[in-house]
């Protein structure tokens, strides 16, 4: 799906320069679509960028930085759940430096200089390893923040099932992250040929017989996303049956049968799973689009003749689908550090211990 060439048609969803999300100067006109839809196409999508990089951009820098630095100033207090959130932040973090340079690189530049479509990038060589190390970066945090989200859910559905699971700790949470970063560290692998790919003539026809860019789309679709959403499924099916029956023994009513400390872990149970719950549901509905286009991408836009001839007529909606499922993805690095920040019941007084102790 990431290539770092111009293509005619099938432009890749998620390519590092900046010319989905750039303001054309003059906007291209298309036989089938009407001028001033065609132009809609063109500015709506940089008007969401701007909004993104001027508000969303600094929210999701400052909520991912705090999560991170307040988690780990209290090492020794940090529970499984906190340390799969320190997980996603990291992912998000390197997703949001990836839109930075997805949308403020140099092709951003070329693009407003009015280049033609016939223009050719004047380095496009020297730009070759950027792109495709920032798609290595991105592959890397979309996978590792997706199966933290999916361990996120299942140790919580785990942690209601049976109470006190000794399964579900904050060691066991720390190995199976490190096993994330390095199993999406494998998983990328194939966009790692890709390097191999770019230097003469030759590798590339042996990369095109090999299909190592539909291998790299696969793994980014079923790897980050099926997979993970699979395992989404089954621990909300879990916790689904959990609260249909009762797990802790009935006791007639009366006013000293239930103490404090029960009524507390009960709310606590609670805030918890809301949180896991709007956390999964806020980040794979953000992705969802993106991995929709991929998938199609992946299916009928390599080989579908009239697939291509369908989006050539409307290069405006095409564009904008492809930089609308961008941004969506990249919201999610921004709405889930804020999720938590809203509902980790005992994050507020950690953040004004972290503070105060800064101060000191």
């Amino acid at each position: 799906m990431w290539s770092c060439s111009r293509e005619p048609v099938f432009q890749p969803l998620n390519a590092c320069s900046g010319s989905e999300f750039g303001l054309q100067l003059q906007p291209q006109q298309s036989h089938a679509t009407p001028e001033g839809l065609c132009q809609a196409y063109n500015y709506s999508l940089p008007v969401f960028t701007i909004t993104f990089l001027v508000a969303f951009l600094p929210l999701g820098l400052f909520y991912n930085l705090s999560l991170v630095f307040v988690n780990l100033h209290h090492r020794a207090s940090m529970a499984a759940l906190d340390i799969y959130f320190v997980s996603l932040a990291l992912a998000n973090l390197l997703q949001l430096l990836v839109a930075v340079g997805q949308m403020l690189g140099t092709e951003l530049l070329w693009h407003r200089q009015g280049l033609g479509e016939g223009s050719e990038l004047p380095s496009v060589q020297t730009q070759l390893p950027t792109c495709l190390t920032l798609f290595v970066i991105f592959s890397i945090s979309a996978l590792a923040g997706a199966y933290s989200l999916a361990l996120l859910s299942l140790d919580a559905s785990l942690a209601a099932a049976l109470p006190r699971n000794p399964m579900v700790s904050a060691h066991n949470a720390r190995h199976l992250c490190s096993f994330v970063w390095g199993g999406a560290l494998l998983a990328v692998f194939p966009a790692f040929l890709l390097f191999a790919c770019r230097d003469n003539s030759d590798q590339m026809l042996d990369c095109q017989r090999l299909q190592i860019r539909r291998l790299v789309d696969a793994v980014d679709f079923f790897a980050g996303f099926l997979v993970p959403l699979l395992g989404v499924a089954v621990s909300f099916m879990l916790a689904c049956r959990i609260h249909r029956r009762p797990l802790r023994p009935e006791r007639p009513p009366g006013p000293h049968n239930r103490s404090l400390e029960e009524d507390e872990e009960e709310a606590a149970e609670a805030a918890t799973f809301r949180l896991v719950r709007l956390t999964v549901v806020a980040h794979f509905s953000l992705w969802t689009l993106y991995y929709v286009l991929l998938l199609f991408y992946l299916i009928t836009a390599h080989d579908d003749k009239e697939a291509a001839e369908w989006l050539s007529t409307r290069p405006g909606l095409h564009r904008t689908l492809r930089g609308l499922a961008l941004l969506m993805a990249y919201s999610s690095s921004c709405v889930t550090p804020i999720i938590y920040r809203c509902l980790r019941i005992n994050f507020s007084s950690k953040l004004d211990n972290t503070l105060s102790a800064l101060h000191c």
